[in-house]
Parts: C-alpha cells; structure tokens; sequence
C-alpha cells in the first residue's frame, strides 16, 4: 500500500457562463445544435408551468442527459433565481436509485438551469392509462417510490408536488420520481398559479391548498391520492372546477377504497386513508408507508441499487489483491461458512473506498446478496446501544427484497423490527407486538437476531458492512 490513486470529481458547483459585459439579461431561445455549455440541444421533450425541459447530448461524457431550465417568468426575479440555486442543491444531495439523479446547476442566457439524468420510458400517468395494474404490481411500485421520498425527508427535503406524471417507469421497471425542489420555487403554497393544472390541484394537501407552512406529510398525502387512483382507476376528490376540488381536499372525507375495489385489503385500505387524513399530524410518516406497504405483498420486492459510478463516487486503482482477498471471503461465505473481515490500515488510506468498491462489484457482477450498512464510531458513543446493527437492519428494508425482509424480521424478529418500524397508531396488534419487544432481554434480542439471519442467509448471502 505505498501509493493509493483516487479519483476525486468535484462536487455541485453553480456557474454563470453570460459574458462578463452581459447586463441585459436576454433570454436565449434555444433550438437543436445549440451549446449549453457542454450540453447539445437535441429536441425540446417538455414543457409547463414549472418550465421547458430539452433533450441534450454531454459532449464531455457522451451520454444523454435532460436539461430543464427556470421558467422565464421567474427568472428576472433574483429571490427566486437564489431559491432555484439553493433547492437544485438540495436536491442534488439526495442519492437513491428511485430518484432522478441531478448532476448540475448552472446558467444560460439569464436562465438557470438543472442538468438531470435522462431516463427512458413512461410517466405513470401514461402506465395507468395502457396497463391495468394489478394491486401486487401497484404496491410494489408505491413501496419504491415511496422509499425515494422517504430519502429526501432524511435529507429534510420536501418534493410537494408528488403526482403521476412526476413519477417515470425506466424501461427496467424502475420507478424514478422527477422535478425534487422544482416544485417549491412556483410558490406552491398557492391555491392558483400560471400553468397549473387540474392533476395539481388534485394531489394538494389541505395545508398546501390553505397557503400554510408544508412539511414531509404533505408528500405522504399527495402519494396517498396517487395510491388512491392506482387502486381505484379514479381521484378522492373530483369535481369540475379546481375551487371545487379545493373543497373537497379541505373538508370532504375521502370514499374508503375498498368500496370501490373489494380486491384491496383492509390493511392497504387502511394506510390510503391514513395518508388522507386532513391533519398533518394524523398521518404516517413516509418511512411508516414503506413498512405497511411491504407487509402487504406476498412476492419479493426489490428495491433497487444503483449498480453504475457516478462522477461523485471516488473509484481506486491498484487495489485488486485486496479486492481479491475480499472476493475469496465472500466465496467462502456464499458457500455457507460464517466469515468475519477486518479492513485496516491507516486514516484516509481509503478502506472506505476499498470496501464501496467491491461491493458495487457485487452489484454488477449481479452476485445474489443482501447488503446491510451501519455505522459504528466513537462520535456516536453515548447513543442507542444497538445503532450500527439497528442501522443495518433498516437499510435491508431499502435494499433487495425489502417486502420479504420485512415479512422475515417481522416474525422471527420482532424485538428488532419494531424499533425499526413503529406500529401504525390504529393496529392494535402491532401495537401489542411493539410494547412486548421494548421489554425484551438481551437474550431473547441475539436469539431472535441469530433465528433471522439464519433463515435469511438459506437463500441469499448476507453481507453486513459496518463503516468506522
């Protein structure tokens, strides 16, 4: 190890590319050909109130990309061209396969801009209306979606304006949610705005539609109409005017949708009307969304992991004897042996990297796994006992299979689950359920946690990486 190489890309920076001598601020049409700094415009792909999207090519990385620029209406207005640059930053923090990837922000002709992944396939918008979805497929794809959003409210940042047409299915199957922090800059806590549209105006929380302060919950009400009309073919709250809708969303209780589909059960029944509760504080948390939904499904979801290295996630060279070593570990384990690995070495030598390395060769090389993370570190000395393993745990809820992980840990587990995953305030077993597992010993927690990764490890090989 006397030399380590790493790639280091820089991260999100913001740039001006007007000339120097440009006071005018003129907006610049933009037509095939055109050099948005090292994006060619290919073809306009979209346009609406939140702004023109063009379909570009990076001539630097050669890959297709999508570039969506601020509406010009808003960009001669410098609080919001400052709010643009902030949310795009924002936004470009989150990291998860179910949300589309924003490289860049920057500005063209007096417009900022965002540079985003370019996905192929359809909106669910257009899916519902070619494919009759059956409840099995709707939740498995909700279950993604929302563990996405459940990211970003980690990351405290609030999409509000979760509808079908901002979430796309890649020609994979994956679903991607779009536009993260775009929807905040239009001053979405307003009833009416220039380019709305009816399908807005119908996903709004009422705290959204009252011009009140909006938080997390107001996703997990917009997704709950967008489960809602996946299950039922139709809105909560229709009508034929948007003040009329308004109405509704503020004071009508929505029909329970098991009326109108008795294929639903009472438990997704449930959680539809749970996320639709008028006030915010009724509802569940997007991560409570996940756990209920991944009850309810009797085949393995899989949670996708993004298996491709971006230009933000450092990459060594020189390290394939280690990488190696590790490989042989992982062998040993696939074949049924229990192996412990330490990596050592000094600080910043990049263990780290070593370790993220070989575990995105897993993922590529499509090697059947289940990977866990926690984090195990004297900064955290002081905090819940178990930390690193409850942290592990919870990312297998985000990972493969997340629907029969649960299910697992949820039987043979339950002390573990549940400081996971909370009870929903209206199931009276697991509420039951929760309040024997905080008085549980020790003993019973190993005897359950040792039954778990048991039963686990017959079909897949377990993989948990702690990080120092």
């Amino acid at each position: 190890m006397k030399s380590v190489q790493t790639i280091d890309v820089k991260g999100l920076e913001h740039t001006d590319h007007r000339p120097n001598n440009d006071n005018t601020r003129t907006l610049v049409v933009l037509t095939k050909g055109t050099m948005v700094n090292h994006y060619r415009v290919i073809e306009k792909i979209g346009a609406g109130g939140m702004g023109e999207v063009y379909l570009a090519e990076d001539t630097k990385l050669k890959r297709r990309v999508a570039l969506k620029f601020m509406p010009p209406h808003l960009a001669s207005d410098a609080d919001m061209r400052a709010r643009f640059t902030r949310e795009a930053q924002a936004a470009a923090k989150l990291n998860h396969p179910n949300i589309v990837v924003i490289h860049e922000v920057s500005e063209f002709g007096a417009r900022p801009y965002f540079v985003m992944e370019h996905v192929e396939g359809q909106s669910l918008r257009d899916m519902m209306k070619d494919h009759d979805l059956s409840v099995d497929k709707i939740v498995e794809l909700v279950i993604q979606v929302c563990s996405g959003i459940s990211a970003a409210h980690e990351k405290k940042v609030v999409h509000r304006d979760i509808k079908p047409s901002n979430i796309v299915i890649d020609v994979q199957g994956r679903p991607k949610v779009l536009d993260f922090g775009l929807a905040t800059i239009q001053g979405s806590d307003q009833i009416t705005k220039t380019g709305s549209t009816l399908g807005t105006v119908g996903y709004m929380s009422p705290e959204q539609a009252l011009g009140r302060h909006v938080d997390d919950r107001t996703d997990v009400w917009s997704l709950g109409v967008v489960l809602y009309e996946l299950f039922t073919g139709m809105p909560p709250f229709r009508a034929d005017k948007e003040q009329a809708i308004v109405y509704h969303i503020l004071h009508t209780p929505a029909i329970s949708v098991a009326v109108q589909n008795p294929s639903v059960s009472s438990d997704l029944d449930g959680l539809v009307m749970k996320m639709l509760e008028k006030e915010p504080a009724l509802r569940p948390s997007s991560k409570e969304v996940v756990a209920v939904l991944s009850k309810n499904i009797d085949v393995p979801v899989t949670l996708y992991e993004d298996s491709s290295t971006s230009e933000n996630v450092p990459t060594m060279v020189g390290r394939e004897i280690h990488e190696g070593m590790m490989g042989d570990v992982f062998d040993t384990a696939a074949q049924g042996q229990t192996r412990l690995l330490c990596i050592t070495g000094e600080p910043g030598i990049g263990k780290t990297t070593l370790t993220e390395d070989f575990l995105r060769t897993l993922r590529s090389e499509k090697q059947p796994s289940l990977i866990a993370r926690g984090r195990c570190s004297e900064r955290l000395a002081g905090t819940e006992a178990y930390l690193p393993l409850l942290e592990a745990l919870e990312s297998m809820l985000r990972n493969r299979h997340a629907g029969q992980v649960a299910l697992t840990m949820k039987q043979l587990a339950p002390t573990w689950f549940f400081r996971i995953a909370p009870p929903q305030s209206w199931d009276a077993t697991d509420i039951q359920l929760a309040e024997d597992a905080r008085a549980a010993s020790q003993e019973r927690m190993k005897r359950e946690l040792f039954a778990f990764l048991r039963e686990l490890s017959r079909s897949t090989t377990v993989v948990f990486f702690f990080d120092d």
